[in-house]
This record gives structure tokens, sequence and C-alpha cells, in this order.
């Protein structure tokens, strides 16, 4: 075999490896999107709705006859009416 035909048979070779390497890469890449989207289908794709339009009206609403007290004591001591300033 001389050298022209020696080149030439690495030469087929390392384009069969490429190939065959490429075909797996893609197989691989195929595989990943397939379970990510199977993941992804499997977790939840929103939060839960809540029965009401706004959060801080569930909070408001209190059983007739009932009123809200608040906060009565801190540390053990009792607080009059004090007015929160939110700082």
């Amino acid at each position: 075999m001389s050298l022209r035909d020696a080149l030439h048979q690495r030469q087929k070779r390392g384009k069969r490896a490429l190939l065959l390497a490429s075909e797996r890469m893609k197989a691989r890449i195929q595989d990943t999107v397939t379970g990510s989207r199977r993941d992804f289908r499997a977790q939840p794709t929103s939060l839960p709705v809540s029965a009401h339009d706004d959060p801080e009206q569930a909070r408001d609403i209190t059983p007739p006859g009932k009123a809200r007290t608040g906060i009565v004591s801190v540390n053990g001591q009792d607080v009059g009416k004090v007015r929160c300033t939110g700082h």
C-alpha cells in the first residue's frame, strides 16, 4: 500500500468516525430535549388560582357578629390603641 492509499484510507475512516459521532450527538440532543419536555409537562405550569380576586379581600372577611381584635399584647404587656405606621 502506497502512502497515498494509506492517507486515503485514513481520510475515509476519519470521515466515517465524524459522521458516527455527529449521529450520536444528534441522538443525545434529541433524548435531552424529549426528557426536558417530559419533565416540564410533569410540573404544574401555573400557580393555583384563588377563589378571591384580591388576596387582601379574603383576609378582611370576618364572620357576622365577630370583630377583628388585632394585637392585644406585646411581650406579655397589654397594648392600648396603637396605630401602626408601617415603619
